[in-house]
Parts: C-alpha cells; structure tokens; sequence
C-alpha cells in the first residue's frame, strides 16, 4: 500500500509541475516545440488514467484565447478530445472531434497528424467491431507513413513509430477477426521495426501481443518465449519518466494474466495461480482496480471451464468484493450472474438466488441508466457529402448564371465592334461622295442609323444592368436557400434523428427482453413508448409549420379576436398536463381586449409557449398569463406568460429564438423538445407586426412577453368554447 502510495504521488508532482510549466510558457506567449510536446505528454498520461479529467485539461487550453491562430496547437488538442471520447465510449463526439482537427493539421500541412488521425477513426470501427471498415482505416495510415525503415534519423522517426503503429493496429484487428497467423505477421514486422528504434517500451507490447496469438495456434513455446522476453527486459525500467514506468507496467500485469490463462488451458494450476498473484500485485500498486477486476475474473472463468470450480468461487468472490469497494457496477454485475451460475451448478438454490437477484437489480439499473443516456445523446451529424452535394448543385446554378451573363456581355461586345466598323465605313463612305448633291441628306439618313443604334446600345446596357441585378438577386435566393437548408439538417440532426433513435432503442430493448418483463414492465415501456411517438409528433408538427412559414405556405389572415378567449381555449388543451403535474395556471388577461392578429399564428404562439412553461414548472408551481399596455405604443398591447419554474441563466437566455444555436434543455420531468418552437413564436408574432423576447432568472421565474395590435372597432368576436378564469389543481 505504501508504494501505491508512493507512485500514485510521484505521478501526481510530475502532472503539477508539468501543468505549471504550460501556464507558464502560454503566460510568457513561448509557444514553441517544447510546449507542444509538453502539452501532448500530458494528454498521454490522462489517457492512461484519468480520461474524463483529459476533457477538462484541453477544453481550459481551447477556451485560451492565448492559442487563437495557431492551428497546430488547435489539430493536436482536438484530436485528444477524439481519443478521450472514444475511450469514454462516444462514437459520435469522438468522429466530430477527430475530423475537426483534422481541418486545422490541414491549415498547417501537418501529413502525419492527419495519417494518425486515420488510425483513431480506425479505432472507432474497431470498438463496434466493424474491424473491416477500422482495417481499410489503418492501410491508409499505413500508406501515409510508408518510409525506409532503415532511416532512423530524428527526422524520419515519426514516420517509422506511424508506421510500426499502423501494423500493430492491423495485427489486433486480424487477431479479433480469428485471423492469428495474418495478425502474428503483422506483429512481426511491427517488432522488427520497434528494435531499430530502440523503443523498449513497444517491444515489450509487441512480444505481448505476439505470445497471445502464438498461444492461441498451440505454438505454446513460442509464447512462453515471448511471455519470458517481457519480463526480463529491464531496459524499460532505467527510465525516469513515470508514464513510460506505469505503462510498462500495466503491459507487465497484462502478459502475466494472459500467460496465466494460457496456463489453465494447459491444466497448470498452480503456475497459473502463481502468474495471476505477480499481476494482482502490480495492478494494486498502480491502484488500477478496474483492471484488477477484470484480470481476476477472466481467470476465474477460465478456472470454471476447466472445472475448478473451488478456486474459480475464490477469485469471483475477491472480484466481487473489489467491485463493490471501488463502486465497478458493470462488473458486480457480470460477476454476480457467474456466481449465481456456480451455485446453481453446485446445487446451491438459495445462494444461487441471493446472486440471481444482484444481478438482476444492477442489470435493470444499468439498463435505465443506458435508456435515458440514449434519449439524450443525439446519434450520428447529417453525413457531410449530403451538405457538400447541396452547395455543389447551388454553385453549378450560379455558374450556368454566371456563363449566361458572359454570353451576353460578348453578345453587346459584338454589337459596339459592329457599330464602330459601320461607323468607319460611313465616314469612309461620306468623304468619297462628298461632291454628290444628296450629301447632307445622306448624312443625316446615317446619323439616325447611329442614333438607333445607340439606342438599341442603350438598351442593352440596361438590360445587362438588369441582368446583373437579377443574378444578385438569385445569388442572395440561393445563399438564403442554403442557409435555410443548413437551419433545416441541424434541426433534423439534433433532434429528429434523437427522437426517431429513442423510438427505436425502445422498441428493441422491449422486443429483446419481451419474455423477461413483467406486465408491468411491459406496461411501462408500452407507455414510453407511447410518450416517444408523441414527442416525436409534436416534433415533426413543428417543423412542418417552420418549413410552410418558410416557403410562405401558410395563408395570413388577420381579423378582430378577444385574446382572452383564446387563452381560455389553450387552457382546456393543458387541462390533462398541469392536472398531472399539479399546476397552477391563472388566466389575467381583460377579457374585453379586442386584438389584430391572424387567429391560427398566435393560437400557435400560445400553445408553444403553456408548453414550454407547464414543462419547466415543478408540480406544485403557478403560471400566470396578463396583459399590459405599453408606453409610448397606444395601438399594442404585451401579453406575458410567466412561471415560478427552472428558470434560464443568462447564456441560455442569450441564444433563445436563434435556430443555429437553439438547444432544449430537460423539463423537470426530463421532457424534452425540439428547441424549434420559439423560432415559430417569433416567426408568427413578427408576421404580425408584434415582437417576442423574454427574461429569466435562475431557479426563479421566466416571463415571455410578446405584443399585438389593438383593434380600432369595439365589436367583439366570439368563439364557441367558453370556461372560467382560473385553473387550479390540488
């Protein structure tokens, strides 16, 4: 314990000192290759150990202004984002991380940072176990770094660890595809390389991975020579740098966990229980108790196929307890399902039973925590090609418009040149018949052929003016039509896509687990289900509406309503949702206001607005919807709709109404939304010469305002629903 002790502190000062160097070469603006390595050596050492902690470490130097323009530091520091995310099980953050730092390795012409990228996105494919598509990733890299493996220059080092990299990356993917000898050959080739550079550290991950395939083709002495190369090559341990030290180690665990199956399989006990002790030792020392676990209870399954089922008990039983220290509750779980299988196969119902039913408990716990990260996690961008191919047809338009313009421009060139030759030879003509008697009437009879076409000149400069304000025109139709489209796929990306995957995952897990649920879990997930169709409705209803609003579909017709009754009318439509949520709503509006509004627009405006409220207001709350007049303004009046709910703090206010930036937040219930309902408020309040904004306070109150014409006529129009002024639920 006190050499965990002691290690864990030794890391801890380097990453202190090392942090405190980076604040002080960005503070003195030293932005140099040392800095860079220094950032990159961090970055490695949180991948090892604390990945979650490597998010926050870039996201501090991203948000540095210091590090505006420099796209290298930029490529390098959103390319760990990749890595972290990807550890931290991320598919999506990590692909959109790595492909962003790959436009700034672009911007610096930074070949082999992108040639490594290639192996990141590769190792996406390979965690989904798409290991063809993560192999077609790492040829690429492999080609990118292609070099004389001879050069061992400082220049030409990163080119031969890419490439060494690249082959080991093929090697793990053979070897998960049960393509031993392919792999074994490419681990070979990737050692070979690693002893021309001296690199002892990935020799040893390399004699690792080659003694695993070997063992797995029966050639057991050569894995036990490979196993025997790891542990006595002591070159790595004359290293000061503590993350080569703990890497080192953590291969060192690995091979002897490994060697210890290989063992089992072999019906060696005891050289296996002797192997799993040496990795139990230094998995403690270095505090890494998830892998611990793993390790032990990989051993202990091995020791159950073999029948061994006394020891296979003992090692679940010290898995389970370090699981449960260290709060492991994927492992309590896998580890209590075997113990329950061991009990049962002993005859051992009610043990059996006591570890069924941890089972089953963290399994359902687990499971619900998966749903409701699925409900929130959006899936997968639009593909970039479907955006590239979109601006591609729009600057094929522009330049079939633009040749058109040239044409026409030739089509004028040609006419001034024939009206300056006609010109010449007129004159030529004039001077050679200048005895004649009709000289005077000739020319003039040719001065009104120039005066028309001068004209006709005139005409057609106006006519390429009026050409040309029309091809502005079209151009500014057509940036307009692709910002709209954009607005429109980051809308379908964020939150359609988010719906219809909730939908999905539902019916899956409901369909995959059918005979294991209860009625009543079958209930409740048929009433999930149920909510994620109407979610997903609600949804579809609005961007419908925006996309008519957009193409000026929805016909605009204003006339003199009471705005109280239509209140009243969105009342009777929560009714079912404040009772369920024990929701006050109060209804101040002068029931004698007569207004000027298009009657569908701003029943529209209301119901997204009650929605947003009643979703934000805890059970219990009130929502209070009144009217004011406004100063200076005698023809408007400001109708608010306010609730004592969650509240906005002042970013989230800041990008209301915005579509490139709108993003829902979670109801108190976690009701979700689309974030599209309030560019339709104020796309409709504006259609109606009135105007929408709002103001929050954090955990306080949220007030929307939005304004309409009064009527000149006192002449009220009536509607058919009538209902009191309060709604109130116990």
């Amino acid at each position: 314990m006190l050499i965990s002790l002691s290690v864990a502190r030794s890391e801890q000062q380097t990453l202190d000192s090392l942090n405190s160097s980076i604040e002080k070469s960005i503070t003195s603006g030293k932005f140099d290759d040392e800095l860079f390595k220094t950032i990159d050596y961090v970055s490695n050492f949180y991948e090892l150990s604390d990945p979650k902690s490597g998010i926050g470490f870039i996201e501090k130097l991203i948000n540095n202004s210091a590090f505006a323009g420099r796209s290298n530091y930029y490529g390098m520091m959103y390319s760990w984002l990749g890595k972290y995310h990807r550890a931290m099980f991320s598919p999506e953050n990590a692909l959109k991380f790595l492909l962003l730092s790959e436009k700034f390795f672009n911007d610096v012409d930074d070949s082999l940072s992108i040639y490594r990228n290639y192996s990141e996105i590769g190792h996406i494919y390979f965690d989904y176990r798409q290991y063809n598509k993560a192999i077609n990733y790492y040829i690429q890299s492999y080609q990118g770094f292609n070099t004389d493996i001879n050069d061992t220059s400082v220049a030409n080092r990163p080119k031969i660890t890419g490439l060494a990299q690249s082959l080991t990356n093929m090697g793990l993917a053979y070897e998960k595809m049960g393509k031993n000898k392919k792999a074994v050959e490419e681990f070979e080739l990737s050692l070979e390389i690693r002893r021309k550079l001296n690199d002892p550290l990935q020799i040893n991950k390399a004699y690792r991975h080659l003694a695993r395939n070997q063992g797995i083709l029966q050639n057991h002495g050569k894995a036990f020579q490979y196993y025997d190369s790891i542990f006595t090559n002591k070159n790595i341990e004359k290293s000061a740098d503590p993350l080569q030290l703990t890497s080192n180690s953590m291969i060192k665990a690995e091979a002897y966990t490994e060697r210890a199956l290989l063992f089992v399989s072999l019906g060696e006990q005891q050289k296996a229980i002797e192997d799993i002790a040496q990795a139990e030792m230094i998995y403690a020392r270095t505090s890494n108790f998830g892998a611990l676990v793993k390790a032990l209870d990989k051993f202990a399954r091995s020791l159950a196929e073999k029948k061994y089922n006394a020891k296979a008990f003992d090692y679940l039983q010290k898995a389970y307890k370090l699981s449960k220290e260290n709060s492991l509750t994927f492992n309590i779980m896998q580890i209590s399902r075997k113990i329950s299988e061991l009990y049962e196969s002993s005859g051992n119902q009610a043990m059996a039973f006591k570890y069924l039913q941890v089972y089953r408990d963290m399994n359902d716990s687990l499971f619900r925590s998966y749903l409701s990260r699925s409900i929130e996690n959006a899936e997968l961008n639009i593909r970039m090609s479907e955006k590239v191919k979109t601006i591609e047809d729009l600057e094929k338009e522009a330049r079939l418009i633009e040749a058109e313009l040239s044409q026409r421009n030739l089509q004028l060139l040609l006419v001034i040149l024939l009206a300056t030759v006609f010109i010449v030879l007129t004159i030529f003509y004039v001077r050679q018949n200048s005895m004649r008697k009709n000289f005077t009437e000739l020319l003039k009879e040719k001065n009104k052929d120039l005066t028309e076409i001068n004209d006709k000149l005139v005409i057609s400069e106006k006519k390429l003016e009026q050409n040309n304000k029309e091809l502005i025109k079209k151009n500014i139709q057509l940036e307009n039509l692709n910002n709209t489209k954009d607005k429109l796929f980051s809308v379908l990306s964020h939150d359609l896509r988010n719906a219809v995957g909730s939908f999905k995952n539902l019916s899956d897990l409901l369909h995959d687990n059918f005979s294991d649920l209860t009625e009543n879990e079958k209930r409740d997930f048929v009433l999930m289900i149920q909510d994620s169709s109407k979610k997903l409705f609600l949804l579809l209803e609005n961007l419908l509406t925006w996309s008519r609003s957009q193409r000026g579909l929805i016909h605009f017709s204003p006339a003199a309503h009471e705005i109280h009754k239509l209140i009243e009318n969105n009342v009777e439509l929560v009714r079912e949702q404040v009772t369920t949520k024990k929701i006050t709503i109060i209804n101040d509006v002068d029931d004698d206001i007569l207004a000027y509004f298009d009657y569908n627009m701003i029943d529209t405006v209301v119901r997204n607005l009650f929605s947003n409220a009643i979703k934000f207001t805890e059970s219990g709350g009130i929502i209070r919807i009144s009217s004011s007049s406004i100063t200076g303004q005698e023809d408007k009046i400001c109708i608010t709709v306010e609730d004592n709910g969650l509240g906005m703090d002042k970013k989230t206010l800041n990008r209301l109404f915005r579509i490139t930036q709108q993003k829902s937040k979670k109801g108190t219930q976690g009701e979700s939304g689309s974030g599209l309902g309030l560019i339709i408020c104020r796309e409709f309040v504006e259609k109606n010469e009135g105007r929408i904004w709002a103001e929050s306070t954090l955990y306080e109150f949220t007030k929307f305002h939005f304004t309409l014409k009064l009527h000149d006529n006192n002449k009220k129009i009536s509607h058919p629903f009538e209902s009191g002024s309060v709604l109130q639920v116990q």
